[in-house]
């Protein structure tokens, strides 16, 4: 049993909390996350996020084994070696018991919170913190034990960074630690969010708040997501609620303590907008997200505390995955983690399911073993050389060559060990008609800029002038803001970029306000997305010349000549073979001369003129085929071709 394997390492009677936790962590192998292990006169548990949870077992007046981080759900009689409770619910940080109200019950096992806090991943800064203060307490503690006089300090704290980074974990902590040295005199820790605060009715935001607070009086009260108190400058619910927190943290300042969580930026701009609520804030902790190294240690603790194993080499591609997630905003750190595994764990039982056959059992390691496919989807584990497949482009020849230059640059850099984004700039402009390959193109040149570390991930996110630019002041930043993060970390793709500086008809015109915004965040976030404006020839020039920060940042220009009527004629001949077609010999041998006369319509368009054609010729075939049902099903005649040409002519005439 786990808890027999845990015994032989280790001696009750002398061992610290940390020694503890290490061997706890030997142990975990076979111990699901979240269930805790009853040792000697110990409880420890290991957490889904990579931390130790330890504390002290005691015994109450009915017999039941208890400790202060238990719930009354999780109870068992004494004596048991290992707790099975109920369905392990919370977020992975969670060791302590919260009831209804969100309220946590004290944990005074100060020792055992720092186990926990060490044994946490990462947080270099947060720990850094955390121990200053510890030592001021600590110092406060001895001045004040020989009569010397002590300043009151101010620990209201500010907590700021991505989801799944720890703050709950670290809040519980905290409290811990000020209850230790008096600070505090109960040390619980009560959370709350909008919701508990504010609201719906006038005069009811000051009642709700109060209850909260007063709840929360003696111990911490850990506000998530605080930024939400105030939506808007309008919002008098929001701003009830502030005015009557400031209030109760003025008068009972020696008795409470206020964590501020959130996201940095959303945090920052609550205590610039409130000036009273940033006075208060004295302890500023920013939480950062993990690095690839810290998600490994993550994604491996949580697989081992849930009984899966994994390849080394399928771990970190699923750390490469979550990396590429990181470079965007608003990152899920160790939830993200958790999710990922929990996807996986879904595959992996749909894919047991389907292997298993009536009466066979399976096996140990069938139901241990996570596999690749288990952890990506097929996408996802699809891959093929972008190379390759820029190089299998029909045409395009000057295009080709200019992306293998760009390869042939990065690759040198690295082999200098120079910073890529110093030889090449990641910003580039593709010139050309309709129809040329320009998103294939930009979407291949993304793939291999991810292969080359040039980008960390090759997602492409295509948008135009009115996924840009609103129609009312102050909107289109917003807008324009929100396609630029979603991009992050990959490849936009602007079409038609050239519409953002030309004035259009009816109005006041924002575009400028989109490429204002467009090259700020180009400069604050260089290095993390590759941005392409595509369009014709002429009005690109025109684009590139409205804005001396466009000239100057879209230095990389690549243009796209139109296909050739033997480059459209072997992409029509591609397409058809796509869906199965045939054609007829003398078909093929018109191809073409077809294809000569229809370059010359009105406003022809490439690739996608070639698309509509055959859609014309898919017709035109039906309509013979209704009429003979012996004949073949999958050929394409020569007659079929000329009816279509005609169909097509006369639709681009009509459109002309």
């Amino acid at each position: 049993m786990l808890a027999t394997g845990f015994a032989a390492r280790l001696s009750p009677d002398d061992v610290s909390y940390a020694q503890l936790a290490q061997k706890f962590q030997e142990c975990a192998l076979d111990l699901p996350a979240y269930k805790p292990l009853i040792f000697s006169n110990y409880i420890l548990r290991l957490e889904g996020n990579g931390g130790i949870s330890v504390g002290l077992r005691e015994t109450n007046q009915a017999g039941i084994t208890t400790t202060s981080s238990e719930s009354a759900s999780s109870e068992e009689p004494a004596g048991a070696e290992i707790q099975t409770p109920r369905a392990a619910t919370g977020d992975v940080a969670a060791a302590a018991a919260t009831n209804p109200d969100g309220q946590t019950q004290p944990d005074t096992n100060a020792d055992a919170r720092r186990a926990e806090l060490d044994q946490l991943v990462g947080l270099k800064k947060v720990k850094e913190s955390l121990s200053e203060i510890r030592s001021l307490l600590a110092v406060n503690s001895e001045r004040q034990k020989i009569g010397l006089p002590v300043s009151k300090l101010s620990l209201h704290a500010v907590f700021s960074g991505n989801p799944g980074t720890g703050k709950t974990t670290v809040a519980r902590i905290y409290a811990v630690m000020l209850k230790e040295f008096g600070y505090l005199r109960s040390g619980q820790l009560v959370e709350a969010d909008r919701g508990r605060l504010v609201a719906e009715y006038l005069g009811q935001t000051a009642i709700k708040t109060t209850k909260v607070l007063q709840d929360a009086l003696g111990g911490v009260l850990f506000i998530d997501e605080a930024y939400a108190l105030k939506n808007d400058p309008n919002d008098s619910f929001g701003q009830e609620c502030i005015d009557t927190l400031l209030k109760f943290m003025e008068d009972h300042r020696e008795d409470l303590v206020v964590i501020a969580a959130g996201y940095k930026e959303q945090i920052d701009a609550l205590l610039e907008t409130n000036p009273g609520f940033k006075s208060r804030f004295a302890q500023f902790l920013t939480f950062d997200d993990y690095t690839d190294e810290e998600l490994l240690v993550i994604l491996q603790r949580m697989t081992t505390a849930q009984g899966f194993t994994v390849l080394d080499a399928d771990l970190k591609a699923a750390v490469e995955l979550l990396g590429r997630e990181r470079i965007g905003t608003n990152f899920g750190n160790a939830r993200a983690v958790r999710n990922l595994l929990e996807r996986a764990i879904r595959r992996q039982a749909n894919r047991l399911q389907a292997l298993q056959e009536p009466g066979v059992q399976l096996t140990k390691q069938q139901l241990m073993e996570l596999t690749s496919s288990d952890l990506f989807s097929d996408e996802q584990r699809r891959k093929t050389d972008p190379m390759e497949e820029l190089d299998a482009l029909v045409g395009l020849e000057p295009v080709k060559q200019a992306v293998r230059e760009y390869r042939d640059v990065l690759n040198v850099a690295k082999l200098r060990a120079q910073d890529l984004r110093e030889v090449l700039q990641p910003n580039f402009v593709m010139l050309g008609n309709p129809g040329t390959g320009k998103t294939t193109v930009a979407r291949i040149m993304g793939r291999i800029f991810k292969e080359l570390d040039y980008l960390p991930s090759d997602h492409l996110v295509e948008t135009s002038r009115e996924d840009l630019v609103a129609g009312y002041v102050g909107q289109t930043a917003i807008k324009t803001r929100a396609v630029l993060e979603k991009a992050l970390g990959g490849t936009l793709f602007i079409d038609e970029a050239y519409s953002l500086t030309s004035r259009q008809a009816g109005g006041q015109d924002f575009g400028s306000e989109a490429i204002e915004t467009l090259l700020k965040f180009m400069e604050d976030n260089r290095g993390r997305l590759v941005i392409i404006a595509a369009g014709y020839d002429r009005e690109m020039r025109d684009f590139l010349n409205a804005n001396p920060g466009l000239r100057s940042r879209f230095t990389n220009i690549i243009g796209f000549p139109d296909y050739t009527a033997e480059e459209c004629a072997v992409i029509f001949l591609r397409m058809l073979q796509a869906q199965k077609f045939r054609i007829a010999d003398d078909a093929q041998a018109r191809l073409s001369k077809i294809f000569g006369d229809l370059k010359a319509a009105a406003n022809w368009s490439n690739g996608r003129d070639v698309r509509t054609l055959l859609e014309f010729v898919s017709r035109a075939q039906a309509r013979r085929l209704s009429s003979d049902s012996s004949a073949d099903q999958y050929m394409i005649t020569l007659d079929d071709i000329e009816q279509a040409r005609r169909e097509f002519l006369q639709n681009k005439a009509a459109g002309a």
